[in-house]
């Protein structure tokens, strides 16, 4: 048995030898023919770390470990098995170390192996290795690596020279994000658990074959020390003094222009609209001028000429409100003069066809009109103003921010306020002459004046028109714009953008309005000394004054003004209150008329004069 052991130790030493030497001449290995009886005999006689590359051992399928051959030439792509890969089967594999920091718990986990087989076009098996590092440190620990990600390296023919060895896991450097400070280390391998640990290749910066000779330095000269140090300031300063002196040449110009022909139109743009003024010369001295001495009616007198403003009441954006002293017959009167801007020279023209309609100066609830003039001062800006009676109480808007109405107050100027909106809203015909229909378009409570004996008179007709029987509308032009007015007041087919072009449809956008001042009144009207009133607010006072709000409330939620329990409660306002809902109604069609609201607020206030105890009808009688 020693013989026999001798032997094939003998035996197999010779043939090792004899596969060295073939390999060593030729380069490729030629394994001779043996039989599986001697295989087995090598097998069991030479240790495993002693094989050559040159075998192939497959595990026998009842697992008994015993090997049999395979062609070398099958694999040898791979490398050497055991080393480079090793057979499950048929199947080469590499074995890897596996490792993924982003799916550990709180970044440990421990690192196991997997087996990476052969798949698809892969030429060779491998395993990889990453790590981030920070290339701008000029040292690198690599005792304490830190692994990204570990696996098998999926290597096809088009990447073929992809790792730097096939032992060990060398690294190289590649940009990793938009940071190019934060990079990250590759590396991959291909033999056995190569993966382990990774090398880094010095140095980690990689250094150019030909480096350039380095550039000479340029200081670096910023752009306020090249402006004081070259002569380039002058071009902008003399580039700056032509701008500046070519925008104020063209402003000269321009306002140069613009007096000449104020001058050259001063005092006629009411001939234009065939509207008389008082003068048409201008008079620069003293800025006054004749009053027209056509009377309005045939009562009326002819006017002396002379006015004198003083202080001022109000400013808005079409004008301002000034307090003026009218000299006539040797008695001074004090008047309101409403001074245009410059610019609203149309406003100024409705407001005057609107005074110079017939009968309108009849109605002691339209503002009294006294005179118009156009003047230009010594600039050539002309100056459009309109006199009229003056109120020292102002506006219905100024006055119950002030006061808290009685009930006998309130009836005085409901009734005086639906007593001119009527009035403006009909035809009137006295005789041979005939009033035609106005609309207001602007109805608020700012636009109603208080006088002394607290009843009041509609002013501000600028957005005034004019509806005559079968001639078209006048004090517009050709492109009507519906949505006009204050939007605090607007009807919801104003805000909608859907007026149709008619006297009736006008008539209800002041109606909708004229409910919403009836309403400011009421809220200020103290019924019994146990009657909270509170303070003075607005219609819709809590909604943000822009249109889409105003649209929103008003045309698609139909919200109204909150009206005080006990008015709705009192006999006598009890039917006001019924109205001014019929006043503010959605549909226009559905309002109530200006004259039937006058007829009953007529009614009203009779009844309460009375101290009538019985229920109201608020119906029109």
């Amino acid at each position: 048995m020693l013989l026999r052991s001798r032997f094939l130790v003998f035996f197999s030493a010779v043939l090792f030898v004899a596969l060295d030497a073939e390999i060593a001449t030729s380069g490729t290995a030629r394994i001779p023919v043996v039989s599986d009886e001697n295989w087995k005999a090598v097998a069991e006689v030479v240790p495993s770390n002693s094989r050559t590359h040159s075998f192939a051992f497959d595990d026998a399928p009842d697992g008994s470990g015993a090997a049999r051959s395979h062609s070398p030439r099958k694999f040898e792509s791979l490398g050497v098995r055991g080393v480079n890969f090793d057979l499950d089967g048929n199947v080469p594999y590499i074995i890897c170390e596996e490792y993924d920091n982003a799916a550990c718990p709180h970044g440990k986990c421990p690192e196991k192996t997997k087996k990476c087989y052969l798949e698809g076009e892969q030429t060779k098996l491998g395993c990889f290795a990453t790590w981030l590092f920070n290339s701008s440190a000029t040292h690198y620990d690599t005792s304490n690596m830190q692994f990204g990600l570990k696996g098998c390296w999926h290597e096809h023919m088009s990447n073929d020279g992809e790792c730097l060895s096939e032992d060990i896991c060398e690294a190289d450097v590649r940009q990793a994000g938009k940071d190019e400070t934060q990079r990250s280390l590759f590396c991959c391998c291909r033999t056995h658990n190569c993966n382990h640990k990774g090398i880094v290749v010095d140095p980690i910066h990689p250094v150019t074959k030909s480096p350039l000779p380095p550039a000479p330095e340029v200081p670096e000269v910023s752009f306020l020390e090249m402006f004081h140090t070259t002569d380039i300031w002058y071009v902008f300063v003399v580039l700056g003094i032509l701008i500046f002196t070519g925008i104020v040449s063209l402003i000269a110009y321009y306002r140069y222009r613009e007096r000449r022909y104020m001058k050259a139109t001063c005092g006629h743009h009411a001939n234009a609209s065939h509207l008389p003024l008082i003068s048409s010369e201008c008079n620069d001295e003293t800025l006054l001028s004749t009053v027209d001495p056509t009377p309005l009616s045939e009562n009326r007198t002819p006017l002396p000429t002379t006015f004198v403003l003083g202080e001022l009441i109000k400013q808005g954006r079409f004008g301002k409100i000034v307090k003026a002293t009218w000299q006539t017959q040797g008695a001074f009167e004090t008047v309101a003069c409403k001074v245009f801007a410059y610019d609203d020279a149309d406003s100024f023209m409705k407001e005057i066809g609107i005074f110079r309609t017939p009968l309108v100066d009849s109605n002691p609830f339209v503002v009294r009109y006294i005179a118009h003039e156009s003047l230009c001062d010594e600039s050539g800006v002309e100056s459009n103003r309109i006199y009229t009676e003056y109120h020292p109480n102002g506006s219905l808007h100024d006055y119950l921010k002030a006061h808290v109405l009685s009930l006998t107050e309130s009836f005085r100027m409901m009734t005086t306020i639906m007593e001119g909106l009527a009035f403006l809203h009909e035809e009137v015909r006295r005789e041979h002459v005939l009033k035609p229909i106005i609309v207001h378009r602007d109805f608020k409570s700012k636009n109603v004046l208080v006088k002394r004996d607290l009843s009041t008179c509609i002013a501000d007709f600028g957005l005034s028109m004019i509806f005559e029987s079968n001639r078209k509308p006048t004090g517009e032009k050709e492109t009507v714009h519906t949505q006009v007015g204050t939007r605090r007041y607007m009807s919801p087919e104003v805000l909608e953008g859907a007026t149709e072009f008619t006297p009736m449809a006008f008539r209800q956008v002041d109606v909708y309005a004229a409910g919403l001042v009836i309403w400011e009144v009421l809220s200020r009207t103290r019924l019994s000394d146990e009657d909270d009133v509170g303070p003075y607010a607005d219609p819709f006072h809590d909604i943000e004054p822009k249109l889409g709000e105003f649209r929103k409330y008003i045309k698609v939620l139909k919200q109204r003004p909150p009206i005080r329990p006990a008015l709705e409660e009192n006999i006598y306002t009890r039917p006001v209150v019924d109205t001014v809902r019929e006043m503010w109604y959605q549909e226009p069609d559905g309002r109530v008329a200006s004259g039937c609201v006058r007829e009953r607020f007529q009614a009203c206030h009779e009844r309460f004069l009375r101290a009538d105890s019985v229920s109201i009808d608020s119906s029109c009688p």
